[in-house]
């Protein structure tokens, strides 16, 4: 399914029905597949909306300005055309940047979000590897860098790294850049975005497959500024565990949702 949201046409899948609304939100370089096993699972407890990123997947690619911010409206956009409602926002490494960024900014729309192994209050180390990929981007056939980033991220048993490195392979350089480029600047106001939060957010941290982008989140800043978070960790999964260990997301996702008394 598509729709027109800002200019730029939006490809989603969708399942389920009801009030509650669950909104999928996929990584930079990934697309709607990533959340394959959360569209299933969550259709049961209401409506699940996984849509592909302006420059990701079957969606619009235009060269235009690409930022956490403007994927946030865009989401947006497609939620109002949707008439969808209740959202709790789901988002995987730069996707739960934007969940968190929609839920401080949409409170009447928002009512939880989920981040899963995103980048806050950014390391030296982690910055460092951000401006590198940012900096290949330019100087390197894209193929040889997105390889890169999937040997980063993955652990050696993960099975989901062919379906990653085609998604991957078929994202504009521009895109990548600007995500990278966004990140690292809109990182630097949690600080002031995370006190004013009102809307409950569970963080769940992967496995590490290297020390260059073990703790993309730094927890202990994290509960400074947002003393109500819950987290948890995954067993057996490198950057993508809702491919790679869905039972363990899902549990998760729900366990929080009826902990905040979102679900009952």
């Amino acid at each position: 399914m598509e729709r027109v949201c800002n200019g730029v046409r939006l490809f989603f899948t969708e399942k389920g029905q009801g009030n509650q609304t669950f909104l999928c939100i996929h990584n930079t370089g990934g697309d709607h597949r990533l959340f394959t096993p959360q569209l299933e699972f969550f259709s049961q407890f209401g409506r699940v909306v996984v849509p592909d990123l302006r420059g990701h997947g079957k969606s619009d690619k235009p060269k235009k300005k690409y930022s956490i911010e403007v994927f946030r409206e865009d989401l947006v956009s497609l939620c109002k055309d949707l008439s969808l409602h209740n959202v709790i926002a789901i988002g995987s490494s730069t996707g739960g940047n934007i969940a968190l960024d929609l839920a401080c900014h949409y409170t009447d729309l928002v009512k939880a979000a989920v981040m899963i192994d995103c980048g806050m209050f950014l390391s030296p180390k982690v910055r460092k590897k951000i401006r590198e990929y940012k900096e290949k981007m330019k100087q390197e056939e894209i193929s040889f860098i997105t390889e890169e980033i999937l040997e980063d991220s993955c652990l050696p048993t993960d099975q989901c790294k062919e379906l990653m490195r085609n998604a991957y392979q078929a994202v504009p350089y521009y895109v990548w850049r600007g995500v990278f480029a966004s990140l690292l600047t809109w990182d630097r106001k949690n600080k002031i975005r995370l006190p004013s939060c009102k809307i409950p957010i569970l963080y769940i941290e992967a496995s590490s497959p290297s020390s260059d982008r073990s703790q993309l989140a730094n927890l202990k800043e994290f509960f400074k500024y947002y003393p109500p978070l819950i987290t948890g960790k995954v067993v057996g999964s490198g950057h993508y565990p809702s491919l790679e260990v869905p039972d363990q997301v899902n549990a998760m996702v729900l366990q929080f949702l009826r902990i905040r008394r979102i679900l009952l």
